[in-house]
């Protein structure tokens, strides 16, 4: 047994199919060769927890195999008709700064795990699901008035829906203006840092959902991949202090830095 993403997960001798289970979901066979998903075990009053784990991270794990395609653990946006991409660990403010985004105006292209395609010389977010995770003690601060469902109760998120006004939702598919590596620090003032080629190749491989099989070439594809990405995307550090206090002035600092691409 290992663990990959929190989950346990066991992987075939010949890498084609790997067995990943969660208490609260249940446990599904992914079949990296045939690109299908079979379950196995359905956990008991699973309620929507079943259909953001296999969406999320079971087919996240499928699309691992393709070659022209990585996963990233991110947050995409579209604001003044450009695309921006929020990338960081867990609890440093993804969905927080993307939430106030939409509440601004901005739409969402997806939450936790964004796609990225290479599209000859161009890079594309693929659009996710109309849905975004917030941290509970978020929601009131940030004006969310709609019913709130739980996402699961041993977590301090809740998902959101986004179903209609006021919050908007980008169903296709945009070229990634730039990537912002979180770096929220305690007591800092908002600024944008463009990163050299091989900080930036670095923070993107960090947030790259890895492809758990044993072809070497899969992985040397994305590595590649990856690379291309790193030396024709713009890659920035965005450093802001940590409160809800400061999210306007770091809204307004990426408007101004997107307004340059």
């Amino acid at each position: 047994m290992n663990h990959i993403y929190g989950r346990r997960y066991w992987l075939s001798r010949d890498g084609g199919w790997a067995v990943v289970s969660a208490p609260w979901a249940g446990r599904f066979r992914v079949h990296f060769r045939e690109q299908t998903i079979e379950c196995m075990d359905m956990a008991r009053n699973p309620g929507g927890l079943v259909r953001a784990f296999i969406r999320k991270e079971l087919i996240s794990l499928l699309l691992t195999r393709r070659a022209d395609i990585f996963v990233l653990h991110a947050n995409a946006v579209t604001a003044e008709r450009k695309s921006a991409v929020f990338l960081g660990s867990a609890g440093e403010g993804k969905s927080t700064l993307t939430a106030f985004f939409l509440a601004k105006g901005s739409a969402l292209l997806s939450d936790d795990v964004t796609v990225i395609r290479r599209d000859l010389d161009r890079f594309m977010i693929q659009s996710g699901t109309p849905e975004l995770r917030l941290r509970r003690d978020s929601v009131p601060i940030l004006n969310f008035g709609r019913k709130i469902k739980n996402e699961r109760p041993s977590r301090a998120k809740k998902c959101i829906p986004l179903n209609g006004r006021p919050w908007k939702f980008c169903p296709k598919s945009v070229p990634v203006r730039a990537i912002y590596v979180l770096s929220p620090k305690k007591k800092s003032p908002v600024r944008i840092d463009l990163l050299g080629p091989r900080e930036a190749l670095l923070h993107v491989l960090k947030g790259v959902y890895i492809y758990m099989g044993k072809d070497p070439g899969v992985l040397q594809d994305q590595f590649n991949t990856v690379t291309r990405l790193a030396k024709s995307v713009s890659v920035k550090r965005l450093v802001y202090p940590r409160g809800f206090s400061h999210l306007p002035e770091v809204w307004q600092s990426v408007l101004q830095d997107l307004s340059g691409h």
